[in-house]
């Protein structure tokens, strides 16, 4: 699991908070965290900026301690769960 997204979840941030504090699109911090978009140097110092983090810490890998971590990212605004349908 990269860094980043471990940052994200102990803020309790969906992805779309994470977004909203680097002005950056949904789409690319999911993108971003499964590894299927390598960030560019400017995104990269925007979300070290929204996580008080420098760009090299976010994208190293850490172990996986989170998989029984509640995932907010899992529920929509009102806090039910979505489900794949």
């Amino acid at each position: 699991m990269r860094r980043l997204r471990l940052e994200r979840r102990r803020r309790k941030w969906r992805q779309d908070d994470l977004a909203h504090h680097s002005r950056l699109a949904t789409s690319d911090i999911s993108k971003i965290e499964t590894g299927r978009l390598r960030p560019s140097p400017r995104q990269l110092e925007r979300l070290g900026r929204a996580l008080n983090l420098g760009p090299h810490e976010l994208m190293e890998e850490v172990p996986d301690e989170t998989s029984s971590m509640h995932d907010p990212t899992q529920e929509d605004r009102r806090g039910r769960k979505e489900t794949n349908q």
